[in-house]
Parts: structure tokens; sequence; C-alpha cells
């Protein structure tokens, strides 16, 4: 069940009593599934480059680490826990995860009418990207576990964690905190939030292993299938970024009424 948003009890001052008087304000916006999906595409629509390129460098490096793995891992069997393999992985997890930081900054630059520079948010992506493997880590470890010894706590995990990542940029938490305060966020809209993180993973996985069937029922076409794989791959993830920043910042606004600028301080 979904907790009805409550009305904000504002502190107003009456200077003819010059006394205090608590004033009803206007009904927090309840968090939407489709709210946070039109406001996603839009800031998608109107900044295509400053979310497509980022995304479409950290495919290409992704790529070329994944090769290189593969390469390393076939002319070395069985050494596959090497350090030189291992220090590969991490250079490709830090890579991925430091992103989530700089498309923070630019998610919320667009929420706020501003011009998106991703490329100035570069220092807080390094500066975060530690904190964020650590939450990313975190999270994944609970939703293994508890899909391993029983589905629904792993799908429960999934909700619950879905914007620790944000949590983690925007309010500067650590990994445990992170992960606590996004599942508080989350709490009371975790059957939205579930239904979301699905129909993410359905159309991605959809398209995509539509495009990878295309090519193995027309191998002549591999190479641009492939290129089609790639291009599919960069909106997709500019998209999720997008979303998963989106659904933090409208599940504040909807449970603590935060202003948008106060959301965005950490960037100043």
């Amino acid at each position: 069940m979904t907790e009805e948003p409550q009305p904000l009890l504002l502190e107003r001052a009456l200077p003819q009593q010059g006394a205090n008087e608590l004033v009803l304000a206007a009904p927090l916006p309840e968090f939407r599934v489709g709210r946070a999906l039109a406001r996603s595409f839009a800031i998608l629509r109107r900044n295509p480059l400053a979310f497509l390129l980022p995304i479409a460098a950290i495919q290409l490096v992704r790529v070329s680490l994944d090769w290189f793995r593969q390469d390393w891992f076939a002319a070395r069997a069985g050494d596959a826990l090497s350090l030189h393999s291992i220090l590969v992985l991490l250079l490709s997890t830090v890579v991925v995860t430091a992103n989530q930081a700089i498309i923070a900054d630019a998610v919320l630059q667009a929420l706020r009418g501003q011009r998106v520079r991703v490329g100035g948010s570069s220092r807080l992506g390094l500066i975060r990207s530690m904190a964020v493997i650590g939450t990313g880590l975190c999270s994944t470890v609970l939703v293994f576990v508890g899909s391993f010894l029983l589905l629904i706590p792993g799908l429960w995990a999934q909700t619950a964690f879905l914007v620790a990542a944000p949590v983690c940029v925007v309010e500067t938490r650590g990994p445990l905190a992170s992960l606590k305060r996004s599942a508080e966020l989350t709490r009371g809209y975790r059957w939205r939030v579930f239904g979301l993180w699905l129909l993410l993973i359905f159309v991605t996985s959809l398209v995509g292993g539509g495009m990878r069937f295309a090519a193995a029922a027309h191998p002549n076409m591999g190479t641009a299938m492939s290129i089609a794989e790639f291009v599919w791959h960069v909106i997709a993830g500019a998209c999720n970024a997008i979303i998963y920043v989106v659904t933090y910042h409208n599940l504040r606004v909807a449970k603590e009424g935060i202003d948008l600028d106060r959301i965005a301080e950490v960037f100043d």
C-alpha cells in the first residue's frame, strides 16, 4: 500500500500579534512512475549529447576492458584470478561507477533549468567514485544473498536500494548509510519503484535480446548488429541513469517536500 502524502505544517509569523501560527500548505505531490519517466525522457530529449556522449565513452571503456580481459584469460588459461585481470576489472568498475556522480550532477542541473555541463562534474565523480563503488558492492551482495536464500528478499533489496547511488553522491553518505537512506525514501512507494525497475529491465533485455537473436540469425549482418547493440546500450544506459536520479529527486519531494536548490547544494 502507498502512503498518502501528508500536508506540510509551515510556521508563519503574524506581525500584528507578534505570535506564530501553524498553517496548512498544499499537499506534497505523490511519487508516480509515469511522471518520473516523462521527466527523464524530457531531460534526455533536451540534452541528448550531454548524456549520450559520456555514456558512449563509458561503454567504449567497458567494451575495451572486457575484450582485453577475455584476451588475457585466453592467453593464460587458469590464471583468471591473476593480479592483472583483477586490476582490469577494478578499473572498469571505477570508470562505470564514477559516471553515477557525473550523471547525478547533470540531471540536477537540468531539473533546475540550467545549462547541462557534464564535463564540469568530473571532479565530483572522482571524489565520490570510491563511495559509490562501496555502495554498489554492498547492494549487489545483499541482493545476491537475498535472491539465493529466497527470491522475495532479493527483490525487496533491489527495490529498497534502487536510489542508493544517487543518495551516496548527492547526500555524501557512506555505503551503509546510503543503503539505509534509500530504504527510507522508497518506503511507502516500493510497489511503484519495483514496477519501474521491472519495466526498465524488461525493455532493456527485450530489445538487447532481440538484437542478439537477429545477429545470430543473420551472421552476415554481425558488424551492423554489433553497432546497433552498442548504440542501444548507450541509449538505455543514459535513460536508466537519468531515471534513477529523477526517481531519487521525486521521492525526496514526495516524502519531504525538500526544495530542489537544497538537493543541489552539494554541487555548488
